[in-house]
């Protein structure tokens, strides 16, 4: 791990237990759900596969909530309803674990420029 904190994870994604662990999120699994799925991507409630964290933190998010596909859905301490055995991250700052899922699951928005210059040198 980088002094920026953890990189990008690759393409088999991470656990839920290791995404909690990232986010600093309790992870509330419903009996039967399984704990050892793994998440690769941040997307929409509506769009979200099995494979996806999806957000819920909002007034305006909790009717998509009810019915999304999501893998695991981040909300804040505010109860969320979710489809049965959808596990849940629980956070006290929902924000600042949406933006650590991101950079956990996409990487960083704007990454560092090479140390060198590329281009050749005469």
């Amino acid at each position: 791990m980088g002094a920026g904190g953890p990189t990008q994870v690759d393409a088999g994604g991470l656990s839920l237990d290791e995404l909690a662990a990232r986010l600093g999120a309790r992870l509330d699994c419903p009996d039967g759900a399984p704990r050892h799925r793994r998440v690769s991507a941040v997307r929409p409630l509506d769009t979200a596969t099995p494979r996806d964290l999806a957000a819920a933190f909002e007034a305006r998010h909790r009717a998509e909530a009810r019915t999304t596909a999501a893998g695991v859905v981040l909300v804040g301490p505010a109860p969320v309803a979710l489809p049965e055995g959808t596990p849940r991250l629980v956070c006290d700052d929902p924000r600042l674990a949406f933006g650590r899922a991101l950079r956990a699951l996409h990487g960083p928005a704007h990454p560092q420029p090479p140390a060198r210059p590329t281009w050749p040198q005469r």
